[in-house]
């Protein structure tokens, strides 16, 4: 047997991995096309429902002499090959797939490698990589119903035009009918090498069990806080298995769940049953990619029900006890998890905001919660868009409901933005780190190590070499850095290592193996922070439930606790594009797109929340304006004053009469008036908006407050023309002095905006009033320079020269109108002609802009 330096175990894991990831994207995107309508015409063309039909049922040998339902084929074979050429490509790449991951399976169990995640992290993480993505890959093809029509269309149409049929459709064929039902035929796949996934699975308990705790005991263990000890705050994390810490909740389940999934029979070993049913308990569904689901549940009962091991029957019977478990205790024990990682990622973004320096010791507890609560929003949106299984209890779906949603993806979001702001930091510090402490350590263990081979010596001398340097003055202000040779050189080592019977054991050199997965965890916060971020805080899923989101988002929308969070929104979008893959580029324009245009649904909606608000503060306030007009105390007047008939005057008010400032008036502290929620709205809305000042998605740049700054303008133009009151048909207009107090106080409520978000009011008033200047708006509408000439020339001046019905007094320096006969007064003239008040004002609604500013 070769030795795995000859085996390249490392390299095959990695590529396998890489490529398996891409695949299983490309898988993705076949089967949506074929559910959509944009799927190929063949496929639903009723020309070729007959030829569908005939192959899918002789699929995988069908005979084309003779039979009358497969000539379309052989008119329309050229379209046919050209439409699914890029199908059955993906076909042709998981059958290659299949073949190469499971002979490196095969071999890394051939070779007895010890798995332990604690002590070969990398290479652990990686074969249990391998195993899920090779069981998903295959679930997923088998849950494409129209692949046995692909396949045999597009072989028929390429014999009919090739002379021959293509040379992998026999095996393709083939693999096809074996995975009809793929979690069994997985079964017999890995029933062989069965012990070394469980070898692994076995090194997870401890982990799993520290990692998935309730929320009320994270709470009394002061889990993810940095306050509780203020003496470690300067301290990084120590731990023997820090890398391991990272981990993302739902990997480590999905490792579990799978591995045992495809080695039923190793439930049997001591240990093993506890830790599925642990697993089993945290919900009823597994992602596979994307929105695609698996019900984990059915698929074990499938297994179990029908093995002839009591035991395995026994536990079928188990699962689904466990399944109504899971039913009416899943959902509250994931709500109490938020809510606890709320308030801490809360308490960590005021911390680290405020120290930023803290992040270089604290950023792997910073990643540690991010991992959970990517979890948790991932858990939350896969369970509440799928329709339960039937189990014995049912489950209350508002437990799949969280209505401060957008409170934990408005931490998520602002816990990496900080971490990108003051990356530097983070790199200078694991910089120094490993030129510094990590270089020492290794060298001292190097030393120590009595036995070592010449590859081992090689690679061992390589990575301190690597260390070293980084100590040196001429590392100092440089930022970039590879460290993927020693990430990889480490993970070869632990292949080596790690066989049956190695020169140097892993085992026997625990504290380097130690000291090199935290080595090579550092060297990622130096060299590929985006990656880490992408690995431990990445939420671009969402972009594949993204009715979900704009459900959230209206939600978030009417509710005033949460408004302050609404723009978790347009950044959670802004991410869409970590979804895309280097292996899938055709999807990247759509993804992109999706992405544009849902920041920019976001941030329209919730300019226009804030327009609504800002306008009923302004109609608010002009009111109150008009409350102070001097005909308003007419009614006051009258009341207090009565005409003389010998009674002793009285000033009492009639309680219909409104008093200007009972609107201040407050009794408890408890009763808030309407004026008081728009305010409390507009400071939450104000604030989320001001708090990202630009926004990137996809090559665009967002700015929310010019969102704001157009609908605010727009706000302002309709206002003032309700202002004026102009009717068409009547010709009544509002005077001007009215209409010149009542812009000012709209402007005064306008200005206040100032105190909440930072825009320039004065730009936003200054050009609407300045367009108001001009006969028509920038929308084409008419202003109040407009109507108003026209009013005073066709309406007023007309009426003037037709004489008897307005007449000037020069003492009063105004028209007035008289009446004549029983003829109506259409208006009053002296309301509109005063020249000390109504010419006056407008004058200065006219030409005199900066009088009004």
């Amino acid at each position: 047997m070769q030795r795995p330096v000859e085996q390249k175990y490392s390299e095959k894991l990695t590529v396998l991995n890489q490529r398996g990831q891409g695949l299983l994207i490309k898988i993705y995107n076949v089967k949506k096309q074929c559910s959509s309508e944009s799927r190929p015409p063949c496929l639903s063309d009723k020309t070729f429902e007959g030829a569908i039909k005939y192959i899918s049922r002789k699929f995988p040998n069908t005979e084309a002499k003779g039979v009358s339902a497969l000539q379309v084929l052989n008119a329309q074979h050229r379209e046919v090959v050209n439409s699914l050429q890029q199908m059955y490509s993906v076909f042709v790449d998981t059958l290659e797939f299949r073949d190469l991951a499971y002979e490196t399976i095969t071999s890394i169990a051939s070779s007895q490698v010890h798995l332990d995640i604690s002590l070969n992290f990398t290479f652990t993480h990686a074969l249990l990589d391998l195993v899920v993505l090779y069981a998903t890959i295959l679930i997923l093809v088998a849950q494409i119903d129209d692949r046995k029509a692909i396949l045999g269309l597009f072989n028929h149409a390429f014999e009919v035009g090739r002379g021959n049929a293509d040379a992998a459709y026999p095996r393709l064929g083939n693999m096809v009918v074996e995975y009809e039902h793929p979690v069994k035929k997985l079964v017999e796949d890995f029933n062989p090498i069965s012990k070394v996934i469980l070898n692994a699975l076995m090194s997870l308990p401890k982990l799993y069990t520290r990692r998935n705790l309730p929320g009320d005991q994270m709470r009394s263990q002061f889990v993810f806080s940095i306050t509780n000890n203020p003496n470690m705050m300067l301290q990084p994390n120590t731990s023997r298995e820090l890398p391991c810490e990272l981990l993302s909740l739902e990997r480590i389940k999905k490792w579990i769940l799978f591995g045992f999934l495809l080695c039923p029979s190793q439930l049997n070993v001591a240990g093993a049953a506890d830790l599925w049913k642990q697993a089993l308990q945290d919900g009823f569904v597994l992602p596979l990619v994307r929105d695609e689901v698996f019900f984990i549940y059915g698929a074990f009962d499938t297994v179990l029900s029908s093995s002839k091991d009591k035991n395995d029957r026994r536990r079928a019977s188990e699962a689904q006890d466990l399944l109504g478990h899971v039913m009416q205790n899943a959902g509250p024990m994931h709500r109490e998890r938020r809510r606890y990682l709320r308030g801490a990622l809360n308490e960590l973004t005021k911390l680290l905001s405020d120290s930023p320096g803290l992040l270089g010791p604290q950023i792997a507890l910073v990643l540690t919660t991010l991992s959970l609560a990517c979890d948790e929003v991932s858990w939350l949106f896969r369970h509440a868009n799928v329709t339960p299984p039937k189990a014995k209890h049912k489950p209350n779906m508002d437990d799949f409901v969280d209505s401060c949603l957008p409170e934990l993806l408005f931490h998520i979001v602002k816990m990496k933005a900080l971490v990108n702001k003051h990356r530097k930091i983070i790199q200078n510090y694991y910089r120094k780190y490993m030129g510094g402490y990590h270089a020492t350590r290794m060298r001292e263990l190097m030393q120590k190590t009595a036995v070592c081979p010449e590859v081992e010596t090689l690679l061992l001398s390589s990575i301190v070499d690597t260390l070293l340097r980084l100590g040196g003055k001429d590392m100092e202000g440089k930022t970039d850095f590879d460290f993927q040779g020693l990430r990889l050189d480490w993970m070869r080592l632990q292949a080596y290592c790690s066989i049956s019977r190695p020169a140097m054991s892993l085992r026997e050199h625990a504290d380097m193996a130690y000291s090199m997965n935290t080595i090579s965890l550092h060297s990622q916060f130096v060299d590929d922070l985006d990656e880490v971020l992408k690995t431990y805080g990445d939420i671009s899923f969402i972009a594949f439930y993204h009715r979900a989101l704009e459900t959230e988002f209206t939600k978030c929308l009417s509710s005033h606790p949460q408004m302050q969070f609404v723009a978790a929104f347009p950044l959670v979008a802004a991410d869409f594009m970590n979804a895309c893959s280097v292996f899938a580029a055709e999807e990247r324009t759509t993804i992109g797109e999706r992405s544009v245009n849902m920041v920019n649904h976001f941030l329209e909606l919730t300019a226009k929340e804030i327009k609504t608000i800002v306008g009923n503060l302004c109609d608010r306030r002009v009111k109150l304006q008009q409350q102070l007009e001097p005909y308003k105390a007419v009614p006051l007047y009258v009341k207090a004053h009565p005409n003389k008939t010998g009674k002793s005057k009285s000033t009492k008010v009639s309680g219909n009469v409104v008093i200007p400032g009972t609107e201040s008036e407050r009794r408890l502290r408890e009763e808030t008036q309407g004026e008081d929620a728009l305010l409390s709205s507009l400071v939450h809305l104000c604030w989320s908006i001001n708090h990202f000042p630009s926004i990137a998605a996809w090559e665009h740049m967002f700015v929310p407050r010019e969102y704001l700054v157009a609908h605010l303008e727009e706000l302002f133009i309709r206002s003032v023309m309700d202002m004026l009151q102009y009717n068409h048909e009547t010709s009544e207009i509002a005077r001007p002095s009215e209409v010149l107090h009542s812009i000012r106080a709209f402007m005064s409520a306008l200005r206040s905006i100032e105190l909440h978000v930072t825009i320039d009011m004065t730009r936003v008033l200054t050009a609407v009033l300045l367009q108001e200047t001009q006969p028509q708006d920038s929308h084409g509408e008419p202003t109040i320079t407009s109507l108003y000439t026209n009013w005073y020339i066709n309406i007023f001046l007309k009426r003037v020269a037709q004489g008897g019905t307005i007449i000037y007094s020069p003492s009063r320096k105004a028209f007035y109108s008289r009446k004549q006969g029983t003829q109506p007064i259409p208006f009053k003239s002296e309301n509109y002609t005063d020249i000390t008040g109504e010419l006056a004002g407008l004058g200065v609604l006219r030409c005199q802009t900066l009088t009004i500013l």
